[in-house]
């Protein structure tokens, strides 16, 4: 984006399983909700300082919201770094859940669901809830030995995210789908899923 910059090679990647790398352009930082800097293993969002800031063409509001009080700048990727300043993405702001006050990161849960045994891919969205605010909704696509036991397999996926994640970070629906729905790039489209199950509630309403 020619904002900020890190880099990885194959050798530092078998040393960081999972790190997109060190800052080699600017200076990463790690904000949290209020713009303060977190510490090292903590996730906030990713900001980038010391680099040619970035403005939206005619949407000086968007670059506002990109930029903290600091004057740093995002693209919106949520992540942390480690004691030797490793970056970890995990994932976007835009994705993230906040549930009964609790920040939920969708990848954390697909990270859980894709460990059992017939899961192919999944992907988690937020809804709205009444009483928690926003409530995660996972959808799975079964491997195809799988397929045929859907019940059984999403029973499964139960089990583990109990044994995996906190109660608020516990899908309460979980829905079996044939695909996900992506993009011409392969990104999973979540607007879409959301779309899916609101056309579904209307159905059953």
């Amino acid at each position: 984006e020619g904002v900020g910059l890190t880099l990885i090679d194959s050798t530092e990647a078998l040393a960081h399983p999972g790190s997109v790398g060190r800052a080699r352009k600017g200076v990463v930082h790690i904000l949290d909700a209020a713009g303060h800097e977190l510490p090292a293993g903590e996730t906030g969002v990713v900001h980038f300082s010391g680099v040619k800031p970035f403005a939206y063409y005619k949407a000086p509001e968007k670059t506002a919201a990109k930029t903290s009080p600091q004057g740093w700048q995002t693209f919106g990727d949520m992540g942390h770094l480690d004691a030797d300043g490793w970056l970890y993405l995990t994932d976007r702001q835009d994705d993230m859940i906040i549930s009964g006050g609790v920040n939920v990161y969708p990848q954390e849960i697909e990270a859980a669901m894709r460990e059992v045994p017939g899961v192919w891919e999944c992907a988690v969205v937020g809804v709205s809830d009444e009483r928690f605010g926003e409530r995660p909704v996972a959808f799975v696509v079964a491997e195809r030995d799988a397929a045929h036991d859907g019940d059984a397999l999403l029973e499964r996926v139960r089990a583990r995210n109990r044994e995996r994640l906190g109660r608020l970070k516990q899908p309460d629906q979980i829905h079996l789908i044939d695909s996900l729905p992506r993009s011409a790039t392969g990104k999973v489209l979540r607007r879409q899923l959301r779309e899916l199950l609101n056309t579904t509630r209307r159905k059953d309403s």
